[in-house]
């Protein structure tokens, strides 16, 4: 049911896919680079708004609550370049520093605990604490009904989440150039970003859109494509809906309309004759 086999019956060819569930684009565009087995004619790059988050994150634990062994590599800004932060490695007699003093191991984390974007530590003195979960960027985004991850899309935003995400695009596409194929970014909505677009007709990742048209790279915005077509439906029907309520990955109809929209825009595009 998954949209890239969809995508495979439309187009009537091989769609691989070789996403890995909580990658970050990072991760996604340095697995790209090093398969060389990949002949594809086209490829494409999805991404989902909590990737910005993923992008300037090393340790999932911080960022989740989940994982205590995940780490990553990541990349940072390096005056006009993306300089790659390898994965970190972390001796097993070490491994308590990830709990009591991360810094110690990830000097490039942005969620470490204490700091502005971090985790805040519950401890004593309790009201103090409270009040500094209370003024969290994040949870101050929840209480005005936004999106929690909407201030990473901020140009001055400290995280340069938005100035990675774009170079990262960019380095894809590039990547895809050097290959003599096409490329082209697929952004995918979330429940939080379609209704954010119904309520105010804003596509919540214009920040990103606009880099991405000044920079040069191909994408694919699916927001307005699914709220033109869903109307007054919510987003909760073409998801699973799984672990809860208004959560989860697309269902089989969810799926079947990303296909559809990718395969409208590879004709469009004209690479459909490319496949």
């Amino acid at each position: 049911e998954a949209w890239g086999n969809l995508l495979a019956q439309r187009a009537g060819c091989r769609v691989g896919n070789f996403g890995v569930g909580g990658y970050g684009t990072d991760q996604a565009v340095l697995r790209f680079e090093t398969n060389n087995g990949d002949s594809a004619a086209v490829s494409v790059l999805g991404l989902f708004p909590i990737n910005m988050l993923r992008n300037v994150n090393q340790y999932r634990h911080l960022r989740t609550g989940e994982s205590p062994l995940g780490l990553k590599p990541r990349f940072i800004v390096a005056g006009d370049s993306l300089q790659l932060v390898p994965l970190p490695e972390v001796p097993f007699a070490q491994t308590a520093h990830l709990a009591n003093d991360p810094a110690l191991l990830l000097p490039h984390e942005v969620f470490l605990p204490g700091a502005d974007l971090g985790p805040v530590r519950f401890a004593f003195p309790f009201g103090l604490a409270l009040g500094r979960l209370a003024l969290h960027p994040q949870v101050r985004n929840w209480v005005s009904e936004r999106p929690s991850w909407i201030d990473y899309l901020e140009p001055d935003h400290p995280s340069e989440a938005l100035e990675v995400t774009t170079r990262l695009c960019q380095r894809f596409v590039e990547a895809c150039r050097r290959r003599g194929k096409s490329g082209f970014v697929v952004i995918l909505p979330t429940p939080s970003s379609f209704d954010f677009f119904a309520e105010r007709g804003e596509l919540v990742m214009e920040p990103l859109v606009t880099r991405l048209e000044a920079t040069g790279v191909p994408y694919l915005a699916l927001t307005p494509r699914f709220a033109e077509k869903l109307r007054d439906e919510r987003f909760a029907t073409v998801i699973t809906n799984w672990p809860k309520p208004g959560m989860g990955h697309l269902n089989r109809r969810g799926n079947a309309m990303v296909a559809g929209f990718v395969m409208e825009h590879l004709e469009v595009s004209g690479l459909v004759e490319d496949l």
